[in-house]
């Protein structure tokens, strides 16, 4: 009879543990569509789908379209393989992926690669920064 009491108890806890997890998932997936709802379109309330910055690189002025929630690095891709712009760089682990040359600029004579966004110098490489609306990226020598 002890066995079957020990049972019915284990029973009773897994499920409980499964309902509580189907909860906790269900929270988690509206939770993540609610982030993605941040990029609103105030006089339509429809969801925009894309986003858009200026890339300033020497003087050059390039608009630039990406899916939300993109990084510089894979808009500056998607810019390349669109003959849009060039550049080369490289990927230091733990990092990130350092820009060499952009363009007509380039790392020469002590003067190194630093983009801006919005007037303000990045504290991110290229690859961790998620790229806003309406973001100005400025390349320039330092």
């Amino acid at each position: 009879m002890k066995t079957e009491k020990y049972k019915i108890i284990f029973i009773t806890v897994v499920f409980i543990l499964v309902l509580v997890l189907l909860y906790s998932y269900k929270n988690i997936s509206v939770s993540v569509e609610n982030k993605g709802m941040k990029n609103v379109d105030s006089s339509t309330g429809s969801k925009k789908e894309n986003i858009s910055a200026t890339l300033i690189v020497g003087g050059k002025k390039i608009l630039l379209t990406s899916q939300i929630n993109s990084s510089l690095y894979d808009v500056l891709l998607e810019a390349k393989k669109n003959n849009q712009i060039n550049f080369t760089g490289k990927v230091y682990p733990l990092l990130g992926f350092f820009v060499d040359s952009i363009d007509n600029l380039k790392n020469k004579d002590g003067k190194y690669l630093f983009y801006y966004i919005n007037g303000k110098e990045a504290s991110v490489g290229v690859s961790n920064y998620i790229l806003k609306d309406g973001d100005v990226i400025e390349w320039k020598l330092k």
